[in-house]
């Protein structure tokens, strides 16, 4: 998230675009002696006509934090200083009176969102050539959002080789107000996991985390994890099945029906003679991994030897293998 705070006493900048992180709702300054726009004034605050009540601090804050703002189409400074569209910035404050500036630059180290390579550009004093440089500087640099709520998605295998919709209930923690203690809020999200996607794979949910007042809602990271499965593992882009063949089986040929994670039946002939470890790869079974590749399935085998045979049995046996 980008902030730019810049001060000037250049009445042409008016009507300037406020974005305020703060629960959505949008700020304005207007220059001339009013510090806020005609329509913001409430009598609650003594702010009504007199400008000169607008200039105390503590009245400003008051504005600042209970405004309610229409968002405007154009932001002018950005125009003028570069030609940056106002979506290239999150934050823009154009301060007229320098006393403003220290509970500016207070209020928005709240964010804990003030990560530049120079940070001290972002709050100045001077004339449009200022302006432009620090705005140049903030508009190259590449910032994310420190902070993010993070969580855990347990899926299933099926799940995951498919692709599904879920919808999930979540807990996440918010305050409504500075003196109010952290409350756990439940949500409910629908999350949409692609085909193929994998353990550890993030998925990210805007201003679906953590609510604190006087901050930007929090993202949601979401890191998916497997539920164990019954018969299949995922190893790299393969399945693995380990599978149990009798003595009988193992030895004279069989069919196994093993069904896959998208609900089909595949019927495989074991035609070789089956000893414990024996791995049987089938081709574009396996894990997807592009448009229309997959890896391959390895059917790992163990036998299973009877645990007494009757005499006329174990005869029968040598017989045969002795041919």
């Amino acid at each position: 998230m980008r902030f730019v705070l810049a001060y000037t006493n250049d009445a042409a900048y008016r009507d300037i675009l406020k974005k305020l992180p703060y629960q959505n709702r949008w700020f304005q300054i207007t220059e001339g002696n009013y510090l806020l726009e005609a329509s913001l004034k409430h009598k609650n605050y003594g702010v009504d006509d007199n400008p000169e009540k607008a200039h105390d601090p503590e009245t400003f804050f008051k504005y600042y934090r209970h405004s309610n703002c229409h968002r405007l189409d154009r932001c002018f400074m950005i125009e003028e200083v570069g030609g940056y569209s106002a979506e290239q910035f999150e934050l823009i404050f154009i301060v007229k009176y320098p006393l403003f500036l220290p509970l500016l630059q207070q209020e928005l180290q709240r964010y804990n969102q003030l990560r530049c390579l120079k940070p001290h550009t972002l709050f100045f004093y001077g004339n449009i050539q200022d302006a432009e440089q620090s705005c140049a500087m903030i508009y190259h640099d590449q910032l994310d959002n420190p902070q993010a709520t993070v969580g855990e998605l347990m899926c299933t295998l099926e799940e995951l080789y498919q692709g599904t919709d879920l919808t999930v209930a979540l807990h996440r923690r918010i305050t409504r107000h500075t003196d109010e203690p952290v409350e756990n809020e439940e949500i409910i999200l629908q999350v949409k996991v692609l085909p193929g996607s994998r353990k550890g794979t993030k998925i990210t949910l805007p201003y679906e985390g953590s609510h604190f007042y006087g901050q930007p809602p929090h993202d949601l990271i979401l890191t998916l994890d497997i539920a164990p499965h019954e018969t299949y593992i995922l190893y790299g882009n393969d399945l693995v099945v380990h599978w149990v063949l009798r003595l009988v089986d193992a030895l004279a040929k069989c069919t196994i029906n093993l069904k896959t994670l998208d609900g089909r039946y595949l019927k495989i002939k074991v035609d070789e003679v089956v000893y414990p470890g024996y791995e049987l790869v089938i081709k574009d079974e396996g894990w997807p991994i592009g448009e229309g590749l997959k890896g391959n399935l390895r059917i790992i085998f163990d036998v299973s030897f009877p645990k007494t045979l009757s005499g006329r049995q174990q005869h029968s046996i040598r017989q045969v293998l002795d041919q």
